[in-house]
């Protein structure tokens, strides 16, 4: 019964949220959320043929759908469609009247479109592939998971492989809105998978191809490097596939040009972020930081960095600082207390995140293949839950968003019984 009900949510959700909003989607994503606890907690060991098929059959609910929940896919497309022509997509914004001949009808779903392309090279190569249609995208985005079902096979037991098959936030944010953190979360699963097998040359390229589609895995490199068992030779390969893709990009002046925008402007469902901010405004913090500045310029010969320094100082960009101090001690910390690799992956990938100033629903999708190997269920849930954060697009309160896609994942994972992963 509730395989059957989950697929009947599946089926209607992207009805549903068309007609009633974003928010609404927030109520289906939780119901669905629910029901996949409910098969969880009856495990079935399927042979992987069935649960191939059973997964196929989900996917193809959604290939016919429109997205509604962002519009980063048609950023891809626009993407795609002017790397096709030989241009760059960090050389100019989607709203660029240069561009104009490029536009599809779909032209005015694109985030932000003042702003250039924020995506990495190797996202970008992925993006070519599309050719500007949205079905080709969810067809690649569909083999690439099916590409993870066989590789997990081999690291989960059934019964998580059929769980992780029907992950829900897998079906909305990956095949319905087609995000590419489902290309970054397979290759991130090769990566560890090959640092297991001890190959270092498969595992430095497919930890850089993974950052290279979506920065987030870079901050994985720390524990890849502390358990890998040939560290030159990963460090080789990883700089090398990283780099190389970046360079045309870089001797053009227009390597992901956006991305500042992201990093100085973006806040959205981070209750470290609001914590932060309001001790960071509370506490006057900016100011001291800024006389201090006053001091060293007028003491050292530095005043020529005055107008660099002085930009960053103010009160949200301080804030996002604090943060990231916080998560390099963090990390270190969390690295050299996890028992396993898998571990270390992604509670280094969910602290990022949870110091982060964003953290939309589909971040979570990056780490979620090796949250399954590693047994992470509190990871698990916080992606299982996330999409109660629709809701701050209706007016809700953050801090009732925050209860929602964070405390409560929480309480329910330390009541529920635990993934049997084998490496607990």
């Amino acid at each position: 019964m509730p395989l059957i009900l989950l697929f009947a949510i599946f089926a209607s959700t992207p009805g549903l949220t068309a007609r009633h909003g974003v928010e609404f989607y927030a109520v289906c994503s939780f119901l669905a959320g629910v029901t996949w606890l409910a098969l969880r907690a009856k495990p079935l060991r399927w042979p992987f043929p069935a649960i191939l098929s059973v997964a196929l059959a989900a996917r193809l609910l959604f290939i016919g759908e429109p997205p509604h929940l962002s519009g980063d896919v048609y950023r891809y497309l626009w993407d795609g469609t002017v790397s096709a022509t030989g241009a760059s997509p960090y050389a100019a914004a989607p709203s660029d009247p240069a561009l104009a001949s490029l536009r599809e009808p779909w032209h005015g779903r694109i985030n932000h479109p003042e702003i250039p392309s924020i995506y990495p090279p190797h996202a970008q190569a992925l993006f070519l592939t599309t050719g500007g249609s949205l079905p080709v995208w969810r067809i690649l985005l569909l083999l690439i998971e099916i590409g993870g079902l066989v590789l997990l096979r081999r690291l989960v037991p059934p019964e998580d492989l059929l769980a992780y098959a029907l992950f829900p936030p897998l079906l909305f944010e990956g095949i319905w809105n087609g995000h590419a953190d489902l290309a970054a979360g397979f290759f991130l699963l090769v990566a560890f998978a090959a640092t297991e097998a001890r190959r270092a040359v498969v595992s430095g390229a497919s930890l850089a191809i993974a950052a290279g589609i979506k920065l987030t895995p870079l901050v994985a490199l720390v524990a890849m490097l502390r358990h890998s068992r040939g560290r030159p030779l990963f460090l080789l390969c990883f700089s090398l596939v990283l780099v190389l893709p970046a360079i045309p990009f870089a001797l053009h002046g227009d390597l992901m040009p956006g991305l500042h925008d992201y990093a100085a402007r973006w806040s959205f469902n981070s209750p470290l972020y609001e914590i932060a901010l309001g001790a960071v405004a509370a506490s006057g913090a900016t100011t001291w930081l800024r006389g201090l500045w006053g001091v060293l310029k007028d003491s050292l010969p530095l005043e020529r960095f005055s107008p660099s320094v002085y930009g960053l100082l103010y009160d949200e960009m301080v804030a996002r600082g604090a943060l990231a101090l916080v998560l390099v001690i963090a990390i270190v910390i969390v690295v050299r207390a996890s028992r396993s690799l898998a571990s270390g992956i992604v509670r280094s990938i969910a602290l990022l995140l949870l110091c982060s100033p964003a953290i939309h629903p589909w971040y979570w999708l990056v780490m979620m293949p090796v949250a399954f190997v590693a047994g992470e269920l509190v990871v698990v849930m916080l992606g299982l839950f996330a999409g109660w954060s629709y809701l701050l697009y209706g007016g809700v309160s953050s801090w009732i968003v925050f209860l929602l896609c964070y405390a409560l994942p929480v309480m329910l994972a330390i009541r529920m019984p635990r993934l049997t992963a084998s490496d607990r």
